[in-house]
C-alpha cells in the first residue's frame, strides 16, 4: 500500500525509524534503508509518499493522509479531501468518498469515474463477482463462466492497473461504489 501523508512538521530519521519499527511489529515489511534510498536527512512529509504494507494509520502519529493503492489524479483529490475533513488522521479512499457524499460534496465523482474508465470492464466485473461471492474465487469464476486462472488474471490486472485489491475490504468497497454510480455501464 502507498501511504500519502502530509504534516506541518518535519520528521527526523530517528523518529521515522521508530515508527517503522512499530510497523514491522504489525506485519509491515519496510526498513529505514528502504526509505533513506528516497530521502536523506530531515524528511518533510509535504505531499510525500512512503511505500508501506500492513495497517499503519496509528503508527505515524505525526502524519495525516490517505492509505491506498490508487495513484494519479484520483489519489491526489482523495488526499486533499481527506486532509480537509480529518487533518489529523489517516483515511481510506472509501471513507473519504462516503463522507463527502454524506455531506453533499460530489466533486470526487468525476475523477472516480474517470479512474475506472481506464480499466477493462471484464476486470471490474471479476472484482465485483469476487465480492458478490464473499471471496470464493472458484464460485466467482464459475458465475462468470471463466477458468480459475483467467479469473485470477483479471483480478491481478485490476490490482496492477487500477490499484484495487479486492481482498482489502476498503478497496473492495470502491468497486461497490463504482457499481452504484455506473449502473448502466456494468450491464
Amino acid at each position: 500500500m502507498r501511504l500519502y501523508v502530509q504534516s506541518h512538521q518535519s520528521l527526523n530519521l530517528f523518529i521515522l525509524n521508530a515508527s517503522l519499527s512499530r510497523l514491522r511489529l504489525k506485519g509491515a515489511f519496510i526498513s529505514l534503508s528502504d526509505v533513506s534510498a528516497y530521502y536523506e536527512g530531515e524528511i518533510s512529509f509535504e505531499s510525500a509518499s512512503l511505500l508501506i504494507g500492513g495497517y499503519c494509520s496509528d503508527a505515524i502519529d505525526e502524519a495525516a493522509g490517505l492509505l491506498t493503492n490508487l495513484q494519479g489524479k484520483l489519489a491526489e483529490m482523495l488526499l486533499n479531501s481527506a486532509l480537509l475533513a480529518a487533518p489529523k488522521a489517516v483515511s481510506r479512499p472509501d471513507e473519504v468518498i462516503l463522507r463527502d457524499t454524506l455531506y453533499g460534496n460530489f466533486t470526487l465523482y468525476a475523477a472516480f469515474l474517470d479512474h475506472f474508465s481506464h480499466l477493462k470492464n471484464e476486470w471490474v466485473k471479476a472484482g465485483l463477482a469476487y465480492l458478490d461471492h464473499k471471496g470464493e474465487k472458484l464460485e466467482a469464476a464459475a458465475a462468470l463462466y471463466l477458468h480459475r486462472n483467467s479469473f485470477a488474471y483479471r483480478l491481478r490486472r485490476l490490482y496492477q492497473v487500477g490499484g484495487i485489491d479486492v481482498t482489502d475490504p476498503h478497496e473492495g468497497l470502491l468497486l461497490v461504489i463504482y457499481r452504484v454510480l455506473n449502473v448502466r455501464g456494468m450491464q
